[in-house]
């Protein structure tokens, strides 16, 4: 089982939230720089539903299940630029079976599909999701 970790990395007067698996940072697994976890802004309205699509949830925003792991770290906008990832969640595990590259500009292909498969103890994954906080 892979196992996912949300560290809070400091930033000047800012921070921001990073998703690491396997004790690496997700970031550097992508080639496109820039990008940084969706949690990293809580104003910024994505943020409200973020988690439970994180969780499994249905998303409004992407088709095929999709839900934005890295955005743009300048306007926190997913049509910038986005590494989205299918979330499966079954009884004991979650798993993230592909990952994209994705923006606005560009027409969205499956062909644009990164092979990476994690796949998450379902109770450890929903402990680092759930464990985010802003306070």
């Amino acid at each position: 089982m892979d196992r996912l970790e949300l560290k809070f990395e400091q930033a000047g007067d800012a921070g921001q939230w990073a998703f690491w698996i396997n004790g690496r940072p997700l970031k550097e697994l992508f080639p496109q720089q820039g990008q940084v976890a969706g949690f990293s802004d809580p104003e910024n309205p994505f943020h409200a539903a973020y988690r439970e699509r994180l969780l499994g949830a249905p998303s409004d925003i992407a088709p095929e299940g999709r839900t934005p792991l890295l955005i743009c770290q300048i306007c926190g906008d997913i049509g910038c630029g986005a590494f989205p990832a299918k979330v499966e969640v079954r009884d004991a595990t979650v798993t993230r079976p592909a990952f994209w590259w994705e923006a606005e500009y560009q027409e969205f292909s499956s062909q644009s599909c990164l092979d990476i498969r994690f796949e998450f103890d379902r109770k450890a994954y929903e402990a680092a999701i759930n464990a985010v906080s802003f306070s």
